[in-house]
């Protein structure tokens, strides 16, 4: 979105907080110090940089490993172009949010007061549900690959153990603790250490691409195996539901909102101009790490790219656990993997993406808990030791059952989740935020910039339409109907 394009509101030096005026005449002039003070150059470039990095780390996360297999189902040329729109409509829709911020009572950066000004009472309880049900995924998959690296790390170490006992233990003894704390901010390092494992996953899926031959030699073959296309597919030759429906997990990766504003509230220069700045830098941070590995990977493994790329880095063989079910025809549940490599660097990889997941999880179990005391107790509850323990142990009683029921296959989470979930997070909420508040300051319906927050929220209801379409059509074949 053009910055001359949206309403700006602009606050004189003797304003009081909250008090707000109707500036849409002056939505076309550029912003000067005498509405955005700033002070420090060279400050104010850093703390660009920082929150840049900020939200590349909040973007990035689980999603990482299965961005190679949706390259592979969808082809290269739907999954690029696919994932450049999801980013250019993220970042439309951060620039709705940064915009509207201005109009919250004390100008108040948080996705929930913005919902509250756009919808009153009803819109911290909307947005509380719509994250709860966004984070509720991801904290589903977190234990989905606790329960797939934990035995493989494990058993590399000479502690033998299956996938149940690995999630149980992660919960008893790492998780539920560090969820019982009352903030995360000691957490805060966690964040570096993540971004170190995820420029460590990028770097190996290049190194993979030049070096690894071991599915492409030609005396290799998995029995059964579904291969539905051979070689680097660009485009498929028959694009349909099931390559459009892959894009989910493509919204679940994007998914950062309602993290976002926080962020760039630490953000020393509050010009509209240098906010949208820090967003692009950051999810363009995230878009390129994302799009490399999928790709390099994809290109490595090709038909073989599994939905964890991590297995595909310890060269591990899928097979069926259903006895005389051949691959092809088997549910993605009774799936496991066997001959995995052991060799010191896929373990190391292994453990520290383990790591980074257990310590990540309370992080975004913190947003989890937040959204849900706001649904339950209102924006202004206040804290409850009883409340704030239940919390934890029923969120991670009801993720740890739905990883049970989705066995080893995190994208059936991703596809539900960027289904329902984060569309509503990522784009419609926002529209809807959008058009809302600048209908209260007096901006017409058919002015452009409502007109463009419906565009997006059509959009997004687009994505929910077709992604909830695709994941039922690939339920059916199981319940005989």
């Amino acid at each position: 979105m053009d910055q001359r394009a949206a309403p700006v509101i602009a606050f004189e030096v003797g304003d009081a907080p909250g008090h707000r005026r109707n500036t849409f005449s002056s939505a076309y002039q550029k912003s000067s110090s005498k509405f955005h003070l700033t002070s420090g150059e060279d400050g104010n470039k850093r703390g660009m940089i920082t929150g840049m990095f900020n939200i590349a780390n909040t973007t990035m996360g689980v999603a990482l490993m299965s961005m190679p297999f949706v390259a592979r189902k969808s082809g290269v040329i739907p999954f690029v172009l696919f994932t450049s729109v999801c980013v250019g409509t993220g970042f439309v829709t951060l620039r709705m949010l940064i915009t509207v911020c201005d109009y919250v009572p004390g100008g108040t950066q948080d996705y929930i007061a913005v919902s509250r000004a756009a919808l009153g009472a009803k819109g911290p309880v909307i947005s509380a549900c719509a994250i709860w049900m966004s984070c509720t995924g991801a904290l589903t998959a977190y234990f989905v690959l606790v329960g797939d690296l934990g035995p493989a790390v494990l058993n590399a170490v000479g502690v033998r153990c299956v996938g149940w006992q690995a999630k149980l233990g992660a919960a008893t003894l790492i998780i539920g603790p560090l969820c019982s704390l009352k903030n995360v901010s000691a957490l805060a390092p966690t964040s570096v250490f993540a971004c170190f494992v995820f420029l460590l996953m990028f770097i190996t899926s290049v190194i993979e691409m030049c070096t690894d031959f071991f599915y492409s030699k030609k005396t290799f073959k998995i029995d059964g195996y579904p291969q539905e296309e051979h070689g680097v597919q660009w485009f498929p030759s028959a694009f349909g539901l099931e390559h459009v429906g892959q894009f989910t997990t493509i919204i679940v990766a994007f998914n950062c909102q309602y993290a976002v504003l926080p962020i760039l509230s630490n953000v020393q220069s509050k010009m509209k101009k240098d906010l949208a700045t820090v967003c692009a830098g950051g999810l363009t941070i995230a878009y390129v790490v994302y799009v490399l590995v999928a790709l390099s990977a994809y290109i490595a493994y090709q038909e073989y790219t599994d939905n964890m790329v991590l297995r595909n880095f310890g060269h591990c063989i899928p097979y069926c656990t259903r006895e005389g079910v051949e691959l092809k025809d088997c549910p993605a549940k009774d799936w496991d993997y066997k001959n995995c490599d052991d060799e010191l660097f896929v373990v190391l990889l292994n453990g520290l993406f383990l790591l980074a997941v257990l310590m990540g999880y309370p992080c975004v179990h913190f947003a989890l808990r937040r959204a849900q005391i706001t649904a339950l107790g209102g924006i202004n509850a206040k804290f409850s030791c009883t409340v704030h323990l239940g919390l934890a142990l029923f969120n991670i009683s009801l993720t740890y059952g739905l990883a049970t029921l989705v066995g080893k296959d995190v994208s059936r989470v991703f596809n539900w989740t960027g289904a329902i979930a984060s569309p509503f997070v990522c784009f419609i909420l926002p529209s809807i935020f959008y058009i809302n508040i600048l209908g209260q300051e007096g901006l017409p319906l058919m002015s452009k910039e409502r007109v463009g927050g419906v565009a997006v929220m059509l959009y997004g209801v687009s994505i929910v339409v077709i992604g909830i379409t695709y994941n039922i059509t690939q339920m059916l074949p199981y319940l005989d109907i």
